[in-house]
C-alpha cells in the first residue's frame, strides 16, 4: 500500500509539473503572438509614414525594447524627444526602467536622424519648446507653448499649411556639429544661423566664410537626400 502510494503520488507530482510547463508555454505562445500581432499591425500602419518635417521616417528605425519594426502609434516622451515601440508591451516595459533601453533610444534616435528640424511655431513663428508637442499626420509636432498646442488641437487647417515653413534644413551645429537646439539661433548676415548652445556663435564669427561654407554644404546635402527620399 505504501509502495503504490508513493507511486500515485509521484504520478500526481509529474502531471502538475507537465500542466503547469504546458500552461506556461501557452501563456509564452500568447504574448509571443500578440507581440506580433502589434509589431504586424505596426508594420501595415506604419506604410509611407514619415516623421516631423516629412523628412525623418527610416526603414533602420527599430523599438528599443524589442529591436522589431516600430509602428509610430506606440510612443512616449523621454527626454523631451519622441521614442517609438511595436507595441504597447513594449511601452509598459520600457516605463518600468528607461534607463535600461537607453541606448537602444539613442540607436532609434541615430537611425532616425531628421533631414530638416522643426524649429518655429506653426501658430505664431516664434522658437519652439520641445515639451509642447502633439502626434501628427507625419510625426511630432512642437510649439512654443500651450496656448499654440491648444489652438492647434482645436483647430489646425490653416496652421497645417503654414507648417513646412517651420523647419530648417540646418540640422547640425557648424561648430560642435551635434544637433541643433531650435531656442538658440543668432542673425549673422542677414542669415538665420542654428547653434547646439549659446558659446558656438562666438565660435562660428571667428571664420565667417569657412563656417558659412560648411554649413551652406550641410543644407545643400539634406535638401537633396530629402529630394531622392520623397523621389524614392
Amino acid at each position: 500500500m505504501i509502495r503504490i502510494g508513493l507511486v500515485a503520488g509521484a504520478v500526481l507530482a509529474v502531471l502538475a509539473w507537465s500542466s503547469h510547463i504546458t500552461f506556461a508555454q501557452d501563456a509564452h505562445e500568447k504574448h509571443d503572438q500578440h507581440h506580433e500581432q502589434g509589431h504586424q499591425e505596426g508594420h501595415d500602419s506604419g506604410k509611407g509614414e514619415h516623421a516631423a518635417g516629412d523628412h525623418d521616417a527610416v526603414a533602420e528605425a527599430v523599438c528599443p525594447v524589442s529591436g522589431l519594426d516600430i509602428n509610430k502609434k506606440f510612443n512616449r516622451k523621454y527626454r523631451d524627444k519622441t521614442v517609438y515601440f511595436c507595441c504597447n508591451d513594449c511601452i509598459g516595459r520600457f516605463e518600468k526602467d528607461p534607463e535600461k533601453y537607453a541606448d537602444g533610444v539613442k540607436a532609434q534616435w541615430a537611425a532616425m536622424k531628421p533631414l530638416a528640424i522643426q524649429v518655429t511655431c506653426p501658430a505664431d513663428g516664434k522658437p519652439i519648446n520641445r515639451k509642447h508637442s502633439v502626434e501628427g499626420d507625419h510625426g511630432s509636432v512642437y510649439f512654443c507653448g500651450v496656448q499654440c498646442k491648444a489652438a492647434w488641437q482645436k483647430d489646425n487647417s490653416k496652421m497645417k499649411s503654414k507648417l513646412k515653413d517651420c523647419f530648417t534644413y540646418q540640422t547640425d551645429c557648424p561648430i560642435m556639429g551635434g544637433e541643433i537646439n531650435p531656442a538658440v539661433s543668432a542673425k549673422i548676415d542677414g542669415r538665420t544661423v542654428y547653434f547646439c548652445c549659446p558659446a558656438c556663435e562666438k565660435g562660428f564669427l571667428k571664420d565667417k566664410a569657412a563656417n558659412f561654407k560648411k554649413l551652406d554644404a550641410q543644407i545643400a546635402k539634406n535638401k537633396a537626400a530629402a529630394a531622392k527620399r520623397h523621389e524614392g
